[in-house]
């Protein structure tokens, strides 16, 4: 890699934010620490970048960081070190503007931020002793290690504070940046939704579930038939602090988060009140769609091939589901079963090597093996009924 030499002048007005790279990993790899140092001491070192007069950044600076995501996942490309160089350099320019702005932070502050990492810490690992014998290192030397790195990052985020103070959009002005751009300049990203639902089913009196029926009716009845003014009706019986007062309106909610002032009306529901309104409605609930085929995918590349494979089958309506649990193949077979799927497919690195998959049925336990090109079309086939 050749040096880089950044003569710098004028930050532009707007930035991406940054996120910080070094503090996060290094904190939460604390174990790891000695393996990094031992890696950042085998490389020949050398300048790759000088930003402003002074700010150098180093070969094993960038080697270190690559080598800390290469531990938490071994599947990071090499081309990932452009990316973490050009935060590093985002880095070096924000300090450099920051010392020609005189923007600092005091030892307290950042004293003060060492102590509330460690306590996070301290709790994530159940005690100082533990963290200390993790690290390898006392709370004292941990702090000392990372003061002038905590004192970077806030000074960077105080800097880019500054910057981006003043600057406002709307969503009016996002929705017309983003047609601005071509429709084929655009990536295609497989339709995949995930949804998780916890429910808990409160233990309600039969009595009070009707009684509060009966007066959410009467209310509405009020509004809707006898012609009551909204506004006073939610004075009088709403419980929500932000409307009640406002005759149930939310205006001026944009603009607690920077946005231009925009009058809003609000109600709120829950999935219990659908259900609720439902039934009284007696409409008959659908019954569920078993999915003809369940993928399990081991391995992130066996993942991508399985998204854009259901992606093609929902357009062509065949009912597939994707396991992402990361469980064993036995588990995500129950899992299949239990969904009463018909036909199971698991992919892998071996699979995806010898462009062949072995088709499950997961009612006769018999199987088939198919090439990975004609997967589609014979789901389709079996989708009909030939096979």
């Amino acid at each position: 890699m050749h040096c880089i030499f950044i003569h710098y002048y004028l930050l532009p007005r707007v930035l991406k934010p940054i996120r910080p790279l070094l503090l996060p990993a290094l904190l939460l790899l604390l174990s790891l620490l000695n393996t990094t140092l031992s890696i950042a001491q085998s490389i020949a070192d050398k300048v790759i970048v000088v930003v402003g007069r002074n700010r150098i950044i180093l070969q094993s600076d960038l080697e270190v960081q690559f080598a800390q995501m290469k531990q938490q996942d071994p599947a990071v490309p090499d081309s990932t070190k452009c990316f973490i160089l050009q935060q590093m350099v985002l880095k070096k320019l924000l300090l450099e503007q920051a010392e020609r702005d005189s923007v600092s932070v005091t030892d307290e502050d950042v004293e003060g931020q060492l102590d509330s990492r460690i306590r996070y810490f301290t709790q994530l690992y159940g005690s100082k002793e533990k963290l200390e014998q993790m690290s390898g290192k006392t709370v004292y030397q941990i702090k000392e290690e990372f003061r002038e790195t905590i004192k970077e990052e806030m000074i960077v985020e105080k800097m880019q504070g500054q910057i981006l103070e003043n600057v406002k959009i709307s969503p009016t002005e996002v929705n017309a940046f983003y047609k601005k751009i071509p429709m084929d300049s655009l990536p295609f990203y497989p339709a995949t939704v995930e949804v998780g639902q916890v429910v808990i089913n409160p233990k309600v009196s039969a009595e009070v579930d009707e009684y509060a029926y009966n007066k959410l009716a009467d209310i509405r009845k009020q509004i809707v038939q006898d012609g009551k003014n909204f506004e006073i009706m939610a004075g009088v019986y709403s419980d929500d602090p932000g409307s009640r007062d406002n005759g149930g309106r939310y205006d001026g909610m944009t603009e607690t988060i920077g946005g231009p002032f925009l009058p809003s009306v609000g109600f709120a529901t829950g999935l219990e009140r659908v259900l609720q309104t439902m039934d009284q409605q007696a409409i008959v609930f659908p019954k569920p769609i078993h999915p003809l085929i369940y993928f399990i995918p081991m391995g992130s590349q066996a993942k991508s091939f399985c998204f854009t494979q259901a992606s093609q089958l929902r357009h062509d309506n065949i009912p597939c589901e994707i396991d992402l649990s990361g469980k064993k193949i036995q588990s995500c077979l129950q899992m299949a079963n239990h969904l009463d799927a018909e036909f199971c497919i698991v992919i892998g690195d071996d699979e995806l090597k010898t462009q062949r998959v072995q088709i499950k049925n997961l009612n006769t336990r018999e199987s088939f093996e198919v090439a990975l090109t004609e997967l589609s079309s014979k789901i389709i086939e079996m989708r009909k009924g030939n096979v």
